[in-house]
């Protein structure tokens, strides 16, 4: 009987594991037949399943006995130590490894969960609590320390640089300015997702030699949706050290209203964050986002929304610019 573990850990030694894209695609197209939600555009409506079979690091493959049952994946324990596991046994259905079935109605509350990413939202949501500060509680917790890889300060800063300009065209848009054509043609466009190009192209456009700029109120609108970006890029730069920001939004314990305003953030000390940090940032940012309470205010669930986007596409290399909190 072959036996499957599919882990979202990335593995110690790349030579015993493989991580084939095809297979991964497989699953979830196998997901999708069951019935499962595999994709929409956020966590609350994916299938949690989904979103962690698309995170998969690492596949291992065993032989076992044609007698081989669920009870038995026991043996795989200290795999399940490591953090979140799955199994699939033959072509049969994916599974815990105490064996339960959990494409089964209602079992994506048996679904492993990294250890310390559980302990990470819980301290953070009764730290809110104690200040009074409401979110909501079945908002899934972010990845563990064993599951995130942060990407090189090089590609971070690379991506960065891009936001930064495309939310400073979008901020002298709202104010209802017009941008410099050097910032919108210097924009590194090889990062930036197909809305983005649009935007960037949709703003080109009206910058006409000799030609009084005029935008309608649609582009406007788009400008403050596309706000968002000087978060993400203030995210980006805190992570890698070239920037400080208040830390009433790094850390749960330290929460407070007034420190989820858009600011001009400090000068850093250009030392790369620890991975600890860096996930209490992603944890408290993701549960703001997702929970859109309503002490953060418009300009706060801006910052929330760019955080959760930034960190989220930081810690785990795999996934493209905007997928992250689609799967995380």
């Amino acid at each position: 009987m072959h036996v499957t573990a599919l882990s979202t850990v990335p593995p110690a030694d790349p030579r015993f594991s493989r991580c084939a894209p095809e297979r991964v695609a497989e699953l979830i197209g196998m997901l999708a037949d069951a019935g499962l939600t595999v994709t929409s555009p956020n966590i609350s409506t994916t299938h949690p399943l989904a979103r962690l079979v698309t995170r998969v690091a690492a596949i291992y493959e065993y032989e076992r006995s044609n007698a081989y049952t669920a009870s038995q994946l026991a043996e795989f324990s200290s795999l399940a130590d490591e953090g979140p596991v799955v199994f699939q046994i033959g072509n049969g259905p994916l599974r815990n490894v105490d064996g339960e079935n959990l494409q089964a109605p209602g079992m994506e509350v048996k679904l492993p969960v990294a250890a310390d990413a559980y302990r990470r939202r819980y301290s953070s949501i009764s730290a809110l609590s104690q200040q009074g500060l409401d979110v909501d509680s079945s908002v899934p917790p972010v990845i563990g320390a064993a599951e995130a890889v942060l990407r090189p300060a090089g590609e971070i800063e690379r991506m960065q640089r891009a936001h930064a300009t495309v939310g400073h065209i979008a901020a002298e848009l709202a104010l209802g300015e017009a941008p410099e054509t050097d910032d919108v043609v210097a924009v590194d466009r090889a990062l930036l997702t197909v809305r983005e190009k649009q935007f960037l192209q949709d703003v080109g456009s009206l910058l006409v030699p000799g030609r009084k700029f005029e935008m309608s109120e649609a582009l406007q609108e788009r400008a403050w949706l596309h706000l968002e970006s000087v978060a993400a890029a203030e995210a980006l730069a805190w992570a890698i050290g070239n920037a400080e920001v208040p830390e009433g939004r790094l850390r749960a314990i330290s929460c407070e209203p007034v420190a989820w305003m858009m600011g001009a953030p400090a000068t850093g000390n250009a030392v790369v964050r620890s991975l600890e940090d860096i996930l209490d940032a992603f944890d408290l940012n993701h549960l703001v986002h997702h929970s859109a309470p309503d002490w953060v205010g418009s300009e706060g669930a801006r910052m929330a929304a760019g955080w959760n986007r930034a960190l989220g596409w930081a810690l785990w290399p795999k996934g493209e610019w905007g997928q992250s909190e689609r799967v995380i």
